[in-house]
């Protein structure tokens, strides 16, 4: 993530704890805690539990709860490696450990440890080779956005109330993520990055390849390619663009194989105290929360991929060690000529809407207070009453979110 910029609020840097055998040795890392209260409205009746805000209701419909938890970037402890080669080569690794304080609503079960960043890099006069575990290119620039102008120290949508599963790991919270910006996600990778040219620099890389058992596309033949093009003015301005392209087979249908594909870009501006950043993403086998999901929303009922995109505008102002933030979010998923014009029952989202505010106040240093908010609005397409009842009417969810809590760096 970057650093915390404009407001003085306390940014995450290594701390340099050894030198061994040439090595420079750091440590980083931040530790959380927010309760965050919820309410709103139930699910519509009978739709599956991944879509919206899973939670059981009350006899008048609604759901409201309380959970303590970690925030958007949730729990991390990292160490670093650092060596210089001679004049024009360094050397350089990382290892972190990602988890939360809290899972599943059981007393008794113990979070999930996430093995989310392990790499080395090479660096040398053209440019540099990053081998390992690390965040992805596709979509990186919108979360940047969301982590520097609104959520770094703050929480915004929880992702979920209750946790599917408890293999689900440390998920941390969404941001905005799912409303406007998809998560790049942390993955297995090989990635090479030009050096800096007045500003502006490449990154491509291939990954380990997804699949999505919901839909049975689990053939990858080839890995996954990721590239984003950044431009920078210190502390100014800057832009990124990025793209994704995978090819998936079909086992079902071994004669059916698709390409997902997806652009996505960010831009953010500093004017003194003021921030300004948009972010938008678009295209066909993405997802509502991350790119190439093992959700149903993947495709049709015909396996024919689905398109998605997603808008998100953000502000910041920034008054010493104060930070007053907002943004709108929205990500919008088509229907496909196999869909019907109206549903009788439970179908997808059409369209998540997600509006956020904030206010963070760095203390003690080391230490950010935040308190924010977020309304989530879950539209599904427009279905009948029943199969007798021709009556329309669009299925809809609004769920309120607010977070107060604290977070630690080092």
């Amino acid at each position: 993530m970057p650093t915390a910029a404009r407001a003085e609020l306390p940014a995450p840097e290594p701390l340099p704890i050894a030198k061994v055998k040439g090595w420079d040795v750091t440590l980083d890392g931040r530790i959380s805690a927010f309760m965050s209260f919820d309410h709103g409205d139930g699910e519509p009746s009978g739709y599956p539990n991944w879509q919206g805000f899973y939670d059981f209701p009350d006899s008048s419909g609604k759901i409201t709860t309380t959970r303590l938890r970690s925030g958007f970037v949730s729990n991390v402890l990292g160490w670093g490696l650092h060596r210089q080669v001679g004049k024009d080569y360094q050397l350089s690794g990382r290892f972190a450990i990602w988890g939360n304080i809290s899972q599943k609503r059981d007393k008794t079960l113990v979070p999930d440890v996430d093995l989310r960043e392990v790499y080395l890099k090479v660096d040398g006069p053209w440019g540099g080779v990053l081998a390992g575990r690390n965040l992805g290119l596709f979509g990186r620039g919108g979360i940047n956005l969301d982590y520097d102008i609104e959520h770094g120290y703050g929480l915004g949508s929880p992702c979920m109330i209750i946790n599917r599963e408890p293999s689900q790991g440390p998920v941390g919270a969404c941001g905005h993520v799912g409303y406007g910006i998809l998560f790049p996600a942390f993955n297995a990778q090989i990635t090479y990055n030009t050096p800096e040219f007045g500003g502006l620099q490449l990154s491509a890389g291939v990954f380990d390849p997804a699949t999505v058992d919901e839909r049975t596309y689990n053939r990858t033949p080839l890995p996954r390619v990721e590239g984003e093009l950044s431009f920078k003015v210190q502390k100014v301005f800057h832009a990124e663009v990025s793209g994704t392209w995978q090819r998936f087979g079909n086992s079902s249908k071994p004669a059916l194989n698709v390409d997902s594909l997806g652009v996505a870009g960010a831009a953010g501006v500093n004017l003194g105290p003021l921030q300004l950043g948009g972010a938008f993403f678009a295209g066909q086998g993405l997802g509502i929360w991350v790119a190439m999901e093992n959700y149903p929303v993947f495709t049709d009922d015909s396996l024919v991929l689905r398109k998605q995109k997603g808008f998100l505008g953000m502000a910041a102002l920034n008054f010493g060690h104060t930070k007053i933030a907002g943004g709108v979010g929205e990500t919008l998923v088509s229907k496909t000529a196999n869909d019907p014009p109206f549903y009788v029952g439970p179908n997808f989202p059409a369209k998540n809407l997600g509006i956020s505010a904030g206010i963070y106040q760095g203390v003690l240093e080391d230490l950010v207070l935040g308190l924010d908010f977020f309304s989530a609005t879950t539209n599904w397409n427009t279905s009948q009453v029943s199969a007798t009842d021709t009556r329309l009417f669009t299925p809809k969810q609004t769920v309120d979110f607010v977070n107060l809590g604290a977070t630690l760096v080092f």
